[in-house]
């Protein structure tokens, strides 16, 4: 007080009456007051107010208010673990009436401003309904206080409506903090943002401050004597014997510091739509106005300001560094769960921005909690623990082509079966820089099983010309849209697409079917080839024609399932020695004479099991027109990973690219889709970090998006999905896959290049370190023991140790991209414990 240059409006609040006056005898659980309002009790717990306030008083410390009980409703809860007293509305009505305001009037504080309810603003307006219909009771209350824990279920109606009842009585917003998984977040962005769009919100309709909890706590959240741990403005390190000042801290000094008390809310207009800006305006008693605009969006914002008196006053409000919004969880009791999207609502991932020098953001998802949740640390100059990954930037690997999905009719088809708006926020999960940035697509040349009939582009038989090759229906409705959408959503920077045959057409093939065993008619060089040649010319022009470039083509899916009898969906066989000669009789020369020499052409798109020897079965001529070997995961838990590093020693100017994979594709596999697995995500990591350190350079997933049965698909072989839509209600669920392949997609960009790193002691995890195109670099971690692992990080380019304090039961995945000039550091959970979160925070915060 002896501070400040403003008056502090103190008021108190209680938790619970003595124990020996309540019903429970216990100031915990779930316990009243003792009797009746008016009774021997309830006049006690009034004079209990009274002596409060001259116990104050006599150390010259005046209060401005009281509320009548802190959550009145927690006190009703049974085994309610910290004080609490219960009340129900017309309990604390009568009260109020007959004890309290009395009390509070007869010994000189009739000018104290009491306050109702001081819980959820969801129990509105019906609380302030019951206690204020008495005459009696009303006469002593002046405001009703609120707390923020379920504002983001609580329409803000509650307010309004309560306002428009009760006119007379102001709204106060009396406690807030964040109390999830992480208690302790320090340099959270989020929570800042959390912070000022409540306010904002809060101020929008009615309420008139807005007051926090714990002004200081220590680096725990705490101290609390029930482990009920939050997080604070302010942190305290006494060990240091210094304070951290949080984002929140700053969030809410653009109140507190620029609205002076009684300053009036005032009317603001936007003359158009904008869903990127929150804004609030209030009028101050020296008549300056203040406008404070909150933009948690990707995009910086252009306004500008007009006032009749002032005229127009330009402004911009920059994209927030930080702005997500959070995952809506739904369990479907698969040992995990899925974010909720639908039309109106999808949780967002924070862009990956600049950072100042010594400072780096992390993004964490774990099997309990967050999904790619942001937050922000500082480098430490000395490495903590025994344990050191060294980075050497000079010892390269591979360069990364990307990592993305497949845009199959049964995508398509799901994801047309939503809304336009929950289709577009689909879309944008997968490819804005508000979700987890894929940059590869892979597109099926006509049908496979995930279509709903099998079809190709020319049924007509010996057109050997093509003339009636055309596009068909799913192409121009289920794919190219969404291609075409995605690409709009990538900022100018196109995905890189493939296509891939699962079939020629029927009439070209020696079974006459689409599916089941065959090859095509004759030989490599003959008129069944050449025509097959020319289909992939025709394709890769008529997407050109919709404005789509295909970067590259594999030659056939699965080459091997085409030689298996009564194979099942559209497949066509092949052996290494017929695709050699194909590429270099047929496709490769027309793909050049045609003006697609451009194109990547790769062979095998198979399992790694028939690696090296597909590869090794190749000629001079062949070789000139293939780029790369694409590979299938479906068998790699038994194929030895070896095949790909002696593949790329034979063949170091072929990349290869992995680019089909699926869970629940296995025939012991009895849940198809199962919602909120988190071993499926643990599958992903795994084969993707061993696919990268054995010369992998990107890695695509099967369907985008499936149905609740994961399909359509035309022969019954469902499976998993990242995304799965439920049409019925008009949304889709993000799968832990999801989040998995996003802690690669959003942070390895095409380009990067993978980079040694050693540990000076073996450990049961996999690591994988990369330098980025923007010369940060990314270290991922994956711990799959039982164990806590406690480790540093060390980057000797820019001259100084890194903490990476990694502790948690079972796995762990970690991006640590780092340069002088920018830092990101990403966890990736199992189990959590929350002293991974202390272990990082002491180091971190925003500096």
């Amino acid at each position: 007080m002896s501070i400040s240059s403003k008056k502090i409006l103190m008021f108190g609040s209680p938790w619970s009456a003595p124990a020996w006056m309540k019903t429970d005898h216990n100031m915990t659980s779930n316990g009243t007051l003792i009797g009746q309002p008016g009774g021997q009790y309830y006049e006690t717990w009034a004079k209990y107010f009274v002596k409060f306030l001259d116990a104050y008083a006599s150390y010259n410390i005046s209060f401005w208010g009281l509320t009548a009980q802190n959550e009145p409703t927690d006190g009703r809860i049974p085994r309610f673990p910290f004080q609490s007293m219960g009340w129900y509305p017309e309990q604390q009505r009568d009260f109020i009436a007959m004890d309290l305001g009395p009390a509070l009037e007869k010994n000189g504080y009739k000018d104290i401003k009491l306050m109702i309810l001081d819980d959820q603003r969801i129990l509105l307006p019906y609380w302030a309904d019951k206690v204020l219909s008495s005459s009696e009771a009303s006469k002593y209350i002046s405001g009703i206080a609120v707390h923020w824990y379920l504002d983001k279920i609580s329409p803000t109606d509650c307010l309004d409506f309560t306002h428009k009842n009760h006119p007379d009585k102001f709204i106060f917003g009396t406690e807030a903090c964040f109390d999830g998984i992480l208690k302790v977040s320090l340099g959270d962005w989020s929570r800042a943002e959390e912070y000022a769009h409540d306010i904002i919100q809060d101020l929008n309709h009615w309420v008139t401050g807005w007051t926090d909890w714990n002004i200081a706590l220590n680096m725990e959240g705490g101290p609390n004597w029930v482990k009920n741990f939050v997080d604070s403005p302010i942190i305290v390190n006494s060990d240091k014997d210094e304070f951290y000042k949080q984002p929140m801290f700053y969030a809410l000094g653009h109140f507190s510091k620029f609205i002076q008390p009684e300053a009036k809310r005032i009317s603001l207009q936007l003359n158009q739509e904008n869903k990127d800006l929150e804004i609030v305006g209030l009028l101050n008693p020296d008549n300056s106005v203040v406008i404070i605009v909150l933009n948690r969006s990707n995009n910086r914002v252009v306004f500008n300001i007009h006032d009749d008196k002032l005229g127009y006053i330009h402004s911009e409000s920059d994209p927030h560094s930080i702005g997500a919004l959070p995952c809506v969880k739904r369990d479907f009791g698969k040992g995990s769960f899925v974010c909720v999207c639908n039309a109106s609502y999808c949780d967002k991932v924070e862009p990956n921005t600049q950072l100042h020098k010594g400072i780096f953001s992390v993004y964490t998802s774990s099997k309990d909690g967050d999904r790619l949740t942001k937050q922000l640390g500082k480098i430490t100059m000395n490495a903590t623990y025994k344990v050191i990954a060294t980075i050497n930037r000079n010892i390269k690997y591979q360069k990364i082509i990307g990592f993305g999905g497949a845009f199959t009719d049964a995508a398509g088809i799901n994801i047309a079966s939503l809304s336009i708006e929950a289709q577009k926020k689909l879309i944008a999960s997968y490819y804005s820089t508000d979700g987890i940035e894929y940059s590869v697509g892979r597109i099926p040349m006509a049908s496979c099983d995930f279509s709903t009939h099998p079809y190709s582009y020319d049924d007509t038989p010996k057109d050997f010309n093509l003339t009636k090759f055309t596009l068909a229906m799913e192409d121009l409705k289920y794919k190219i849209p969404y291609v075409t959408l995605a690409n709009s959503m990538r900022g100018g920077n196109n995905l890189t697409l493939f296509g891939s045959p699962w079939s020629a057409p029927a009439w070209m093939k020696t079974n006459q079917n689409m599916t089941g065993k065959g090859t095509l008619i004759g030989q490599p060089g003959g008129q069944y080839f050449k025509t097959w040649a020319l289909y992939f010319v025709r394709f890769l022009q008529e997407y050109a024609k919709n404005n789509i470039d295909i970067w590259g083509i594999t030659c056939q899916n699965e080459p091997m399932d085409g030689n298996i009898p009564n194979f099942k969906f559209q497949a066509m066989g092949w052996t290494p020695e017929l695709q050699r000669d194909f590429i270099s009789q047929d496709l490769g020369p027309l793909l050049e004479s045609h003006g697609f020499g451009h194109v990547k052409v790769m062979i095998l798109d198979d399992t790694r099991l028939l690696l090296p020897h597909w590869a090794e079965v190749g000629d001079a001529t062949a070789n000139k027109y293939v780029s790369g070997i694409a590979v299938h995961w479906y068998e790699d838990f038994i194929a030895p990973v070896i095949s790909l590093t002696s593949t790329h020693e034979k063949f170091p100017d072929k990349f290869i690219l992995a680019t089909e994979a699926c869970d629940g594709s296995m025939p012991w596999d009895l849940n198809k889709v199962s919602l909120g697995d988190w071993g499926r995500a643990e599958h992903y990591i795994h084969d993707i970090l061993e696919d990268l350190n054995h010369w992998v350079t990107g890695w695509t997933d099967w369907n985008i998006a499936l149905n609740m049965e994961g399909g359509p698909n035309w022969v019954k072989n469902f499976v998993d999905s990242p995304i799965i839509v439920n049409s019925d209600k008009d949304e889709f669920y993000k799968q832990p896959m999801f989040y998995a392949l996003g802690h690669f997609s959003k942070f390895l960009l095409p380009g990067s290049i993978r980079i040694e790193n050693q540990l000076n002691v073996k450990l049961e995890i996999e690591m994988i370190t990369f330098t980025r195109p923007d010369n940060s670099t990314v270290v991922i971690i994956y711990n799959s023991s039982n164990n806590e692992e406690f480790l540093s990080i060390y980057d000797a380019a820019v001259d100084i140790k890194y903490l990476m304090p990694s502790t948690c039961d079972e796995d762990n995945l970690i991006l640590l991209p780092v340069d002088e000039q920018k830092w990101m550091f990403e966890i990736f959970f199992k189990n959590l414990k929350i002293s991974l979160y202390c272990d990082i925070t002491i180091y971190g915060g925003l500096f």
